[in-house]
């Protein structure tokens, strides 16, 4: 699974069945505290551009209210998955932007063939 944000205990990456979905993993890696949340297309990027923190919150327990009750079993502050949320969205967005610029390359050396011939 491609990762677009890893920390010690949570880490976001693109749903493999789904590469619009993500998936959020709580806990220690491999260990069998951690749990995996599907997160639906879209919640990322919106709570990504959330300012207040308690917005964020009321968005997290309307989609999944499970998140919240698995930070606090493992003991991680709320502000941790809000900080990772945006970091993976950057993530996100560097990878379109690279995707885009590679994009553009490959029409302008096209063009200019053309004008070429």
């Amino acid at each position: 699974m491609e990762l677009l944000y890893e920390g010690e205990k949570l880490r976001i990456g693109y749903n493999p069945n789904s590469h619009e979905d993500h998936i959020l993993y709580i806990g220690l890696e491999g260990t069998d505290n951690e749990r995996m949340v599907h997160i639906q297309r879209g919640i990322l990027e919106e709570l990504a551009e959330t300012q207040e923190i308690f917005k964020i919150e009321r968005k997290i327990n309307t989609s999944n209210p499970n998140i919240l009750y698995i930070l606090k079993e493992h003991k991680i502050p709320f502000e941790e998955l809000a900080l990772a949320f945006a970091q993976a969205r950057i993530a996100e967005l560097e990878e379109e932007r690279d995707y885009f610029i590679s994009e553009s390359r490959k029409y302008r050396e096209e063009v200019e063939e053309l004008k070429a011939k």
